[in-house]
């Protein structure tokens, strides 16, 4: 973005966010490169039929454009999955909500100490036990049954 991000809207910083350059951009949205800088600038309005075109290419939920929040499209995403999970996990982010600063960041490094060690054990092979018998399956049907 640079310093000429420096000049977009709330929305065009998000919309630049997206793409490397205004002419990718310009591509999606069938305009000129022009068109795009006068967009993400706040110039020229951003259509919903702009903002259906770039959620299409760049699979972003719409809460990505409206919320007011500084998001990434990776935020926008992950967002929208948890909204869509089981009731108990938004029971459990209700109460995430409530958490103190220091907790949740104790919390993450809890969980991310939790992940390198399932990392850790898959690299080393003691993985799902399920998924061995199943290769081992497929292998012996590939033996029977060759293509």
């Amino acid at each position: 973005m640079g310093r000429r991000g420096e000049r977009y809207t709330t929305l065009g910083k998000k919309i630049a966010r997206l793409a490397r350059t205004q002419t990718e951009i310009a591509k999606v949205l069938g305009l000129t490169q022009q068109s795009v800088s006068g967009k993400l600038s706040g110039k020229i309005a951003v259509t919903q039929i702009d903002l259906e075109r770039l959620r299409e290419k760049y699979k972003v939920p719409p809460i990505y454009f409206v919320t007011s929040l500084d998001v990434t499209p990776e935020m926008a995403r992950a967002w929208e999955k948890i909204l869509q999970g089981p009731e108990e996990l938004l029971e459990a982010l209700k109460i995430a909500a409530t958490f103190t600063e220091p907790f949740a960041r104790q919390l993450l490094r809890v969980v991310r100490a939790m992940q390198k060690t399932a990392s850790t054990y898959a690299n080393r092979g003691y993985g799902d036990r399920e998924s061995v018998a199943d290769r081992r399956r497929v292998a012996e049907a590939t033996k029977k049954y060759p293509s």
